[in-house]
């Protein structure tokens, strides 16, 4: 899976430059690549 590209927040300061903070925080998808159901752990044993 590609790494997303950081977030950028933009505030309004009430001055002439706004507050910018960036973040490296990732935002997981809603829809897996997989069901749930069909995961298992990785110490399960092979069937």
């Amino acid at each position: 899976m590609a790494r997303a590209p950081p977030r950028r927040l933009t505030y309004p300061s009430g001055g002439k430059s706004p507050l910018k903070f960036n973040t490296e925080v990732q935002v997981t998808p809603d829809n897996l690549p997989y069901r749930w159901e069909d995961a298992r752990p990785i110490t399960a044993p092979d069937k």
